[in-house]
């Protein structure tokens, strides 16, 4: 369990689906209304969270907060795949090699890769981290919070995304 922007819970021995984008492929507009939208949700989630024993009323705004986060997931995919502008520089060869290379290098190490997709303005990946329960220390705070000796799914993502990124930004110059 970590925090960034929101919380997130990535279990030790999991699979995960993960997509990540290039800045500016989706419109901010449409970013701005789903942060509000989430924003609400969640602030709403929050105060029945606070009041104990929910309602039906409440029950109704945990499941909305879920819809949401469904639909909106199918709205950023159709805009990334249906994409005619914006940037698009995975679509060249040399940028989306980049990406492969550097999903392919982390595999064994920090990762077992199951699959991938690279698209013109995103990625789609499919792995597992080599982190377990064994690889877990608690860390003395309220939070349930861990360190570990393994890669991390923050690590490993900063890890592809940060050295991707440098390397297509030297050949995009």
């Amino acid at each position: 369990f970590y925090e960034r922007n929101r919380p997130h819970i990535h279990p030790p021995d999991s699979v995960l689906f993960v997509t990540f984008r290039l800045a500016g492929s989706v419109p901010k507009t449409l970013l701005e209304q789903y942060k509000a939208e989430r924003g609400w949700l969640e602030h709403e989630v929050g105060r029945i969270s606070r009041k104990g024993d929910p309602k039906p009323t409440d029950v109704d705004h945990l499941n909305r907060l879920k819809e949401f986060q469904r639909i909106w997931f199918g709205r950023f995919e159709k805009i990334l795949d249906s994409a005619n502008d914006g940037p698009m520089w995975l679509a060249q060869r040399e940028i989306r090699q980049v990406v492969a290379d550097k999903l392919d290098e982390g595999d064994k190490e920090k990762y077992r890769l199951d699959a991938y997709s690279i698209m013109s303005n995103h990625v789609h990946v499919v792995f597992k981290p080599n982190i377990s329960e064994r690889d877990l220390s608690p860390l003395g705070t309220l939070k349930p919070r861990f360190v570990s000796t393994q890669s991390t799914y923050a690590e490993i993502m900063q890890g592809i995304k940060g050295a991707t990124a440098r390397k297509s930004n030297l050949i995009l110059q």
